[in-house]
């Protein structure tokens, strides 16, 4: 059986983000060879590809998240990050309401607009897609605040 080919979203983002962070800096604070990094982020190369614990030092080590994202959009999921919130005054879960009502909105205001010509097309897609995910992130930023005000 032939070897396919990585998912290229997933190659894609691999190449841009050792490209934008500079292989050569990216390569040394991994320990790892110049030339293996640049063949595991080659979005052609058949035979060199990232492991998962790699994606997740690069994450970790560039704070880039393209490669998280592209992962998650693989396997049909959606990456956000869920804000470390213990520094929020409990008065403030108030305004937590009302972000996921204007994310919520912006969301209905790009579905909208992107069904106007009864058609959605890929850009308008990728718009709607992060919108939603903001909407997802108001929401887990929620559920994170009300999780730390639990009282044993």
């Amino acid at each position: 059986m032939a070897k396919a080919l990585p998912n290229l979203d997933i190659a894609e983002a691999a190449h841009q983000v050792a490209q934008d962070y500079g292989v050569r800096e990216l390569a040394a604070l991994m320990a790892m060879p110049q030339s293996t990094l640049y063949n595991k982020a080659n979005p052609n190369d058949l035979n060199a590809q990232l492991t998962a614990a790699e994606v997740v030092v690069i994450t970790s080590l560039t704070r880039d998240y393209r490669l998280i994202e592209a992962l998650c959009r693989s396997v049909g999921g959606a990456f956000f990050m869920v804000p470390k919130l213990g520094h929020v005054a409990d008065a403030e879960l108030l305004s937590l309401f009302g972000k996921i009502a204007i994310e919520e909105g912006h969301m209905h205001q790009s579905i909208a607009k992107a069904f106007e010509d009864g058609r959605l097309k890929q850009d308008e897609f990728k718009t709607i897609s992060v919108d939603l995910n903001h909407l997802h992130s108001a929401v887990a930023e929620l559920g994170a605040r009300l999780e730390g005000m639990i009282v044993d």
